[in-house]
């Protein structure tokens, strides 16, 4: 189903390429405009509760290779690389994640060592079949050897971070997001944050993200059932990883990525699976309280005898 899903993109018809790349569809409605949709997303985010329910049935198998790591890394292998010849940022996330359920769900280390190389492998194809990814390598290494080119994105970045100094210029005040730096609403928005709100807004920032990440390692805690404990697992690495990418790419730690910040990025799927998963986090959270809640109420005993009413 989920390769289904992110095939979608080359249906014609309904398959909505930009910027040379085929990451959208566009589901027509009657009477309104077409409604955008990126699969990769729905990839993203269902591959965690997807590899939740089965690692949970598949748990005994797992420590042996060819019955239980090998078809799971077969599969989920095949839905990173669908994803990764259009996406290969959200195909690395998914690899990324995918690995440590996989880790946590009783795969063994060496196991995942073993097959390790093909996957690195794979990736570095991906990444070599496309010249415009191993450009943004190079550019990575050096952005100024191409400044008004390749290296454009990189530069305006970082001057625009560097603009913001301690505590910005403002909420609304930043001058890059006029023409100079590109995807300003989305991939790169924590660069205007951090122009309009400085050092301490972004502080402000990666301290909400690791909230978010400390009330899920409690939920983690106090879970008992092996489905809920990895599907946590996974919407928090997820959450994770993918605000780590992000950053890194804005402040010049990584090569360029189409990776948004999660839950602050301009986007529609992507904003919809996120709250869909962090809301299943609470759902969790929430039955754990009333599970506390009715085991601390008394238990009235049967067999105690009542006292004779008075005559």
């Amino acid at each position: 189903m989920l390769l289904s899903a992110v095939a979608t993109v080359y249906i014609p018809g309904i398959a909505a390429p930009k910027n040379n790349s085929h990451r959208w569809i566009e589901i027509p409605i009657s009477g309104s405009r077409p409604i955008s949709v990126q699969p990769s997303e729905i990839a993203k985010w269902g591959m965690v509760f997807l590899l939740a329910v089965v690692l949970t049935r598949r748990w005994a198998m797992m420590g042996r290779f060819f019955v239980g790591a090998l078809p799971m890394l077969a599969a989920l292998g095949a839905v990173v690389l669908l994803v990764g010849i259009e996406d290969f940022g959200t195909a690395a996330l998914i690899a990324c994640v995918g690995g440590v359920l996989l880790l946590a769900g009783g795969m063994r280390i060496w196991q995942a060592g073993l097959l390790a190389p093909i996957g690195i492998g794979a990736l570095a194809y991906l990444v070599i079949k496309e010249p415009y990814r191993v450009r943004r390598l190079t550019t990575f290494v050096d952005p100024f050897h191409d400044p008004q080119g390749a290296g454009y994105h990189m530069i305006q970045s970082m001057t625009t971070i560097a603009g913001g100094g301690p505590f910005g210029r403002g909420l609304g005040n930043g001058l890059q997001k006029f023409g100079y730096l590109p995807e300003q609403t989305t991939d790169f928005l924590f660069a205007v944050l951090c122009e309009e709100m400085g050092l301490a807004g972004a502080a402000l920032v990666i301290s909400l993200y690791l909230g978010i990440l400390g009330a899920s390692m409690l939920i983690l805690l106090r879970e008992k059932t092996l489905v809920c404990r990895l599907a946590v697992i996974g919407v928090a690495a997820t959450l994770g990883v993918q605000a780590v990418i992000n950053i890194a790419v804005v402040t010049g730690w990584a090569p360029t990525k189409g990776i948004p910040l999660p839950l602050i990025s301009a986007g529609g799927t992507g904003w919809l699976m996120t709250s869909f998963s962090l809301g299943a986090i609470i759902s969790i959270g929430r039955s754990q309280e009333k599970l506390a809640a009715a085991e601390a109420e008394p238990e009235w005993d049967d067999e105690i005898e009542l006292a004779p009413e008075p005559a």
